[in-house]
């Protein structure tokens, strides 16, 4: 985000736009409305394949290896009707 005003890149296409209408992607990390609503779109139409993982704040989440989302484990059951992978199911 630049200092003079409420603008910030978009981390995948570079685009400048207001802070209003970008997505936050986690970590500091920005997208403009097209490249999220493609991302979204991904996302809904991977058959994901989920690992136990963090985010980049240390939060437990699960990574899908195919689309390279994360979803944080508490927001996962809404989004999936089930529970995440433990951590001690994944071998290390």
């Amino acid at each position: 985000m630049t200092e003079d005003n409420d603008t910030c890149a978009c981390e995948v296409c570079g685009a400048q736009a207001d802070i209003e209408t970008m997505s936050s992607c986690g970590d500091g990390c920005w997208m403009c409305p097209d490249c999220a609503d493609k991302a979204r779109a991904e996302f809904k139409a991977c058959d994901h394949q989920w690992s136990a993982a963090t985010d980049a704040f240390g939060e437990p989440a699960q990574f899908c290896s195919r689309c390279s989302h994360i979803v944080l484990d508490e927001k996962f059951p809404a989004l999936f009707g089930k529970l995440p992978l433990s951590p001690s199911a994944v071998e290390r």
